[in-house]
């Protein structure tokens, strides 16, 4: 997977050819379908953030603001919105030796074989890439689209220094939930932000049930535990009660604490199509 890192950083770079159009700033709860995990990412606060590492270094730190990715099983799909013209965006395409024209009418696109990706400019201020089927992807996020992301959902990402959302999951993503408890889970919405050197994690996870709810909520709690005991670090009791706690079929998560180096890993391959 992760020779996608140096194909995303190619389009990012593409994408310092775009305006941003504030009337598209729907377009987050058009993206992904179930079992779909949409990560959207503030560019723009991140390159003021610890993590500036990850932006770049140049011209496009000051011309991307920010970049949606919706990873799938077999595909990578991404929305980019900055502040150049998409009339740049064509010429970078028709002049890189990477791509080749695909199609001249609407959906203009344009296609690399050899990095297995497809790249177009929907109208000022967006850019389209997919390493899957480019035209799909461009009927279900611009001409019929679906609606996968609650709109209240999208603000709280796009509020965030990053966001993710995942209806349906069928991956743990590693943090060994057993596979029974992960079927009752309807979505999960989870935000992350800095403040100061200090990363934290906050959202929510839907059950199916409140047993459910409960069970799951009592999974996190332990997994945090033996996390904090295998660091060697002082269990505060009063303070865990409060970062996992549940009403209804509603688990909340509130200021659970990220190691830096846990939360650029998880960064670097959402960018990367690597991690996840």
């Amino acid at each position: 997977m992760r020779r996608f890192i140096p194909i995303l950083l190619i389009l990012i770079f593409i994408t310092s050819c775009v305006y941003f159009d504030a009337d598209r700033d729907d377009i987050l709860q058009r993206l992904g379908k179930e079992g779909d995990t949409v990560v959207t990412i503030d560019t723009e606060r991140m390159k003021e953030s610890s993590l500036s590492s990850f932006i770049p270094s140049g011209e496009l730190e000051n011309r991307v603001n920010r970049l949606s990715l919706v990873l799938s099983d077999d595909s990578v799909t991404g929305i980019a919105q900055g502040k150049l013209s998409s009339t740049e965006v064509g010429t970078v395409l028709i002049w890189s030796p990477l791509f080749h024209r695909a199609k001249d009418e609407n959906p203009r696109y344009y296609r690399s074989e050899h990095m297995s990706i497809s790249a177009g400019s929907v109208g000022e201020g967006i850019v389209l890439f997919t390493t899957g089927d480019y035209e799909s992807e461009y009927d279900s996020i611009f001409v019929s689209p679906i609606g996968n992301i609650p709109r209240s959902d999208a603000l709280a990402m796009q509020s965030a220094l990053a966001g993710v959302y995942i209806s349906e999951p069928d991956s743990s993503f590693g943090l060994g939930i057993p596979d029974e408890t992960l079927a009752k889970i309807r979505n999960v919405l989870l935000t992350i932000d800095e403040n100061g050197e200090d990363f934290s994690l906050s959202g929510r996870i839907i059950m199916d049930s409140e047993d459910s709810a409960r069970a799951m909520q009592m999974l996190l709690r332990n997994m945090l535990v033996q996390d904090i005991r295998r660091k060697g670090e002082r269990l505060d009791v009063k303070a865990l009660s409060g970062i996992f706690t549940y009403e209804g079929s509603v688990v909340s998560v509130s200021g659970y604490s990220l190691d830096k180096e846990v939360l650029e890993n998880v960064i670097s391959g959402s960018i990367g199509y690597a991690a996840i």
